[in-house]
């Protein structure tokens, strides 16, 4: 794709890369786009790579590259996949009546971003083609939430209690991340709009739709 490129100088480029991933654990604080990345899985050090491909890119043509990594992204839509996702699995073993796997105590902190707020940071960008490219941005509501506090948020929208599995966690897993928003909010006037509840329950409001 980026050979591709060579031949449209004009396209501006924007990546969706991946946000928590990258960054490995954050006992404290909110990570900058500054932050050094130090990746736990292959799915991230892959992100992390791809990102070094586009930067490469724009380092090497005058063509625009702008890099946004999302933290976890939620909303209507968003089909359940074993695995893929802490919101969906969460409705998902409600509508079903399953248990939900927690891997850990429920500790975990992590930012969520409602996925219409994503969408409009990513339509801002098109709209504006830097001149210092390649940009990074980070896409993340800046407030990190336990996963014990996130579970009892679904289950005051859903009205059900999540039937809880609890397993050990993973080498790989990274116990709290939280993103900041800045660089968005600077360069387009970004900012999400969204709250976490009402976000849940638009989209505890399509799974009971689409999943009943």
């Amino acid at each position: 794709m980026l050979d591709a490129l060579q031949e449209h100088p004009d396209c501006h480029l924007i990546y969706i890369s991946t946000g928590g991933a990258m960054y490995g654990d954050i006992p404290e604080g909110i990570a900058n786009e500054e932050r050094c990345i130090k990746p736990k899985s292959y799915y991230s050090a892959g992100k992390a790579a791809l990102e070094h491909f586009a930067s490469a890119f724009a380092n090497q043509t005058t063509a625009p590259v702008t890099i946004i990594r999302p933290s976890n992204v939620y909303g209507p839509g968003q089909p359940y996949r074993p695995g893929f996702g802490i919101i969906p699995a969460a409705f998902y073993a409600l509508m079903k009546d399953q248990a939900f796997p927690v891997w850990g105590d429920g500790g975990a902190v992590r930012d969520y971003l409602y996925i219409e707020d994503l969408v409009d940071l990513c339509m801002l960008a098109l709209d504006h083609r830097p001149t210092d490219s390649p940009v990074l941005m980070h896409a993340a509501s800046a407030t990190g939430i336990r996963l014990d506090a996130l579970l009892e948020e679904i289950e005051y929208v859903a009205g059900k209690k999540v039937i809880r599995d609890i397993t050990a966690s993973h080498s790989v897993d990274v116990s709290r991340v939280v993103l900041g928003n800045d660089e968005a909010h600077r360069r387009l006037g970004w900012s999400p709009v969204t709250s976490l509840p009402d976000g849940l329950a638009q989209t505890w409001a399509w799974f009971s739709e689409h999943y009943a």
